[in-house]
């Protein structure tokens, strides 16, 4: 009896290493080729000048480079939050049970590139006080993978009974 559970864990493990492995591959085929995002970072930049005059913050847009106090960002397709959303999405793909619960991951696309943005408004509000490098690394770096995780975990937690 052991052994067939411990049969049926390991075939589980092995299908939802194989599924997040071919997402994977594509999330690094598309890092790797010249696509560009062109309208997720104009979105990017949109959003983010919203949360900008609603703080009443003093900025300019210059094509794609937000300059704020002596800051310029330029927001390149990094930063619109499309890797935040595909390591979401390979993570929920890999451990869905059902095309039902497949269906629910598309609701939170739009949530993971809000928050992308505030993050990135929070980077340039709060660089006036904090050094911008260090803002950078701990929003980006630990903010997407805590993003990530949070929204997977809300993920699972939404579609447990479907």
């Amino acid at each position: 009896m052991m052994s067939l559970i411990d049969a049926e864990i390991k075939r589980q493990i092995l299908l939802f290493l194989f599924k997040y492995f071919i997402c994977i591959l594509i999330i690094f085929a598309i890092l790797y080729s010249n696509f560009e995002f062109k309208l997720l970072v104009e979105a990017t930049i949109f959003l983010t000048s919203l949360f900008l005059n609603l703080a009443n913050v003093g900025f300019m847009v210059n094509g794609s480079t937000i300059i704020a106090n002596t800051l310029q960002i330029s927001i390149a397709r990094e930063c619109c939050g499309w890797l935040s959303i595909a390591l979401f999405s390979s993570l929920a793909i890999a451990t869905a049970k059902n095309l039902k619960t497949l269906l629910y991951i598309p609701i939170f696309w739009p949530i993971l590139f809000f928050t992308n943005s505030l993050r990135i408004f929070l980077i340039i509000f709060l660089s006036t006080y904090i050094d911008f490098e260090i803002l950078h690394l701990f929003f980006w770096k630990i903010g997407t993978i805590s993003e990530v995780i949070i929204f997977y975990f809300l993920w699972l937690y939404f579609s447990k009974n479907l």
